[in-house]
């Protein structure tokens, strides 16, 4: 089985290398006579750099002039581009639309593209049962991939009915063709005999999660008798390849002392291994025990030092945790700089929301005795990490001269930054200064365009200021401002979905 599956993955590798097209003055001659194929091909050699330099948005030019031949491969080579920001500005709901009619017309590919579309909401609205559809008729059409995912879908359930006995089914026709993970998944719908089998296939090619797999089953007595010594070879067998689940399960093993000598400094060895092959969630579970002192003797430095190696190694809640203690002196000496340089770090990775937490707890003594000027420092590091409410609350901070002497321009600009980033309360309060002229110009048409952003967005209490401004401009000023505010939502919603 093991040489088989190395004869079909060359294969797969080779015929796909094989099918592409080569430049060729010929080629680029059929296709500006306007042959679709020769378009098409001509696109492939762009988009690939086969017997041309690599130009992906001169492959775009011609797989639209193939595309209005109406063939389904080139509407859907055209599509994927779209979808994918390929060569052209990214714009997925025209992807969408493109690889939907080549999947009508029966592309087998572009009614996955369809399917997965429908699953994870790139484009439209999740529908599982329509993701079903596609999957299944592009796993049909014999799309390898699509029958792996739809052997995916009947063993959760995803869309469809739990089915294990069609899971296996769609698993083998794709793991036929040599694909990894659906060889690894038929192994779960399979018998433990035949799981063993596929599990010693994959470990001997080398197949870290094979390899734990393995271990588990020799344990266990899975599928074969059980091991105690072939299971500790392939749990380290599975280490050395990186395997994390290995890792861990090894670690647990020594801090125990399971059918392994304890070894307080092998298991934190080994979280540690983990972390570095990013499993640093295993690392925070082990570190936790230092300080509930569970398992282990309680110690809050050893603690603060395992959290420290987690954050380095780019673990954000890591990252946000460190900032904390350092904040409040737990484990490390108190160091503002130090917890603000961890809260930078965890707000850059999508931990802006939890930095913001702590500058709430600050300015509002929840928790920590209340400290204005230690709230502004925290909502300027969310706000520079582009958080709106924080941006908003630093605003009101320099507004009201709170935690930070008073400076109306520097409000203004927070506040614009924040309603830029369609935050309503910041909207109307821009409406409200650039009616004034207070910390920006006296801006009437600027003041009634913020007023309708904050009323289209749900502020209804500043409708009698918008129609109040609104008495300053004309007919034709309202209606363009009107038309402006409403393009700039519709703008933001699709960059937000996008996104």
């Amino acid at each position: 089985m093991k040489q088989l599956t190395c004869i079909m993955l060359f294969l797969i590798v080779f015929s796909v290398l094989f099918a592409l097209p080569s430049y060729s003055d010929s080629l680029f001659q059929s296709a500006s006579s306007g042959n679709w194929q020769a378009q098409l091909d001509l696109g492939k050699c762009y988009f690939y750099g086969r017997g041309i330099e690599k130009n992906e948005p001169e492959a775009v030019v011609w797989y639209r002039r193939a595309s209005t031949s109406g063939e389904a491969d080139a509407l859907f080579h055209l599509g994927y581009c779209y979808t994918h920001g390929r060569g052209v500005i990214r714009d997925r709901a025209e992807g969408f639309r493109l690889c939907l009619q080549a999947a009508s017309l029966g592309h087998a590919e572009a009614q996955f593209y369809v399917g997965h579309d429908y699953r994870f909401g790139r484009s439209q609205k999740i529908d599982r049962s329509l993701s079903f559809e596609w999957i299944k008729l592009s796993a049909e059409h014999g799309y390898t991939e699509a029958q792996y995912h739809l052997g995916f879908m009947y063993y959760g359930g995803s869309g469809t009915d739990m089915d294990w006995k069609l899971a296996k089914y769609w698993y083998k026709k794709a793991a036929e063709k040599g694909h990894p993970d659906a060889i690894f998944q038929l192994a779960f719908v399979s018998t433990d005999e035949e799981a063993f089998q596929i599990f010693t296939t994959g470990a001997e090619m080398g197949s870290a999660k094979s390899q734990y797999h393995l271990a588990v089953c020799y344990e266990a007595g899975r599928g074969t008798e059980k091991d105690t010594s072939a299971a500790l070879k392939w749990y380290h067998k599975a280490i050395e390849n990186g395997d994390v689940e290995a890792m861990t399960t090894m670690a647990r093993k020594h801090l125990q002392g399971i059918g392994v000598p304890q070894d307080m400094s092998e298991s934190e060895r080994l979280y540690k291994l983990a972390s570095d092959n990013g499993g640093s969630y295993y690392l925070l579970n082990f570190a936790d025990k230092f300080k509930a002192g569970k398992d282990v003797p309680k110690d809050e430095k050893k603690y603060a030092q395992l959290y420290l190696y987690a954050a380095q190694n780019g673990y954000p809640p890591a990252m946000f945790q460190v900032g904390k203690m350092y904040d409040r002196g737990i484990g490390f000496a108190q160091d503002t700089w130090e917890a603000d340089h961890w809260w930078s770090l965890a707000a850059r990775e999508e931990y802006n929301n939890s930095v913001y937490s702590i500058g709430v707890d600050y300015y509002n003594g929840n928790g920590v005795p209340m400290d204005r000027n230690r709230a502004v420092e925290i909502f300027l590091i969310a706000a520079e990490n582009d958080l709106s409410v924080a941006q908003y609350s630093l605003a009101t901070c320099y507004e009201s001269g709170i935690g930070i002497p008073k400076n109306m321009r520097e409000a203004a600009r927070w506040y614009q930054l924040a309603a830029d980033n369609n935050y309503p309360q910041a909207q109307a309060r821009m409406g409200y200064l650039c009616t004034k002229g207070v910390g920006v110009v006296l801006d009437y048409e600027q003041a009634y365009f913020w007023y309708l952003l904050a009323t289209a967005n749900g502020i209804e209490d500043v409708t009698s200021q918008r129609d109040q401004v609104s008495g300053q401009l004309s007919s034709d000023q309202r209606q363009r401002l009107q038309k402006q505010a409403k393009q700039w939502l519709d703008e933001y919603f699709k960059r937000e979905s996008e996104y």
